[in-house]
């Protein structure tokens, strides 16, 4: 008897310390029907995945390592759903790959990993209430890099700085980036610089929630090799009765002395808290994407 309840008492001190870290999968996954035009044959319709919201599935977990320190990890793929093919090439968690250190004194972040918020201030600003077709691209440098370190501040009278160097890679130059962020009530503002190598890129966004709407704005320009790319960007968010949400977005990218304007428009309904139901109708009017796309679909969160 005496055995036994020395072997369980062992069992339940070596069990303790498990229950400390708790791991979590989770994801996205995202379906939809799309036809574009001009008719270009079997790519101008079809079944895409990833074009709402990016498909991916991860695992983050976290331990609580006493005096207010806690240790964290995420590890996230992309997910082309319409094949069920995970990760980028050779890379299982190309979207993420990371260890956090936290407390007091912020956070410190190594492995593939964003260099800062300096890349989403386009999603600070509600560019992404349409998902990826409001994302602005051409203006950070990068988003997830490998061989990154990062630290983030602690959020004061909601301000949070972060800082990150990504070592020069496959992915690009040396990177340092820097971005301030600031969020209190229904306002958020937003300002990001990454200098890779020779080349420059600067963004700045805010938004702002009236309740019976949301919209923000964003500017950015990117300065590579002497050749500057400016990028300004509009959107609203408008919620509807029953679930339903309006969407719009409006997008303007100028090169030289091209310019090209992107018109995007949507509806969505919540099925329910992860499930959700969304069409969209996109118009660009210059360069090699000129034409319109409409798309329906549905994006499911786990």
């Amino acid at each position: 008897m005496k055995k036994q309840l020395i072997a369980m008492a062992l069992a339940t001190a070596f069990s303790v310390p498990a229950l400390a870290q708790q791991a979590t999968v989770y994801g996205i996954i995202d379906q939809a029907y799309r036809v574009t035009s001009p008719d270009v044959g079997a790519s101008s319709k079809g079944i895409v995945s990833g074009s709402f919201a990016t498909s991916r599935i991860g695992i983050r977990g976290t331990e609580d390592l006493g005096g207010g320190l806690t240790a964290s990890f995420t590890l996230e793929g992309g997910v082309n759903a319409g094949v069920g093919a995970v990760g980028s090439g050779s890379n299982l968690f190309s979207r993420e790959s990371s260890f956090t250190l936290a407390g007091g004194f912020g956070a410190v972040t190594m492995g593939r990993t964003d260099t800062s918020a300096s890349e989403g201030i386009d999603t600070l600003a509600g560019g992404a209430n349409f998902g990826n077709f409001a994302f602005v691209s051409g203006v950070e440098y990068a988003g997830d890099r490998e061989s990154t370190v990062r630290y983030t501040s602690p959020r004061i009278a909601g301000l949070q700085a972060q800082i990150g160097r990504s070592l020069a890679s496959t992915q690009g130059a040396e990177t340092d980036s820097y971005s301030v962020t600031y969020s209190q009530g229904a306002l958020s503002l937003g300002a990001g610089h990454d200098k890779a190598g020779r080349d420059d890129y600067t963004a700045v966004g805010a938004r702002y929630n009236f309740g019976f709407a949301a919209a923000g704005v964003m500017a950015g320009r990117r300065d590579a090799a002497g050749r500057e790319t400016d990028v300004l960007a509009v959107s609203a968010l408008v919620p509807l009765p029953q679930g339903f949400a309006a969407h719009g977005a409006y997008r303007t990218t100028e090169v030289g002395t091209t310019k090209t304007a992107v018109s995007t428009v949507g509806v969505s309904k919540a099925l329910s808290k992860r499930t959700t139901l969304l069409a969209v109708y996109q118009d660009t009017d210059k360069g090699s994407a000129a034409g319109t796309l409409a798309q329906v679909g549905l994006v499911h969160s786990f």
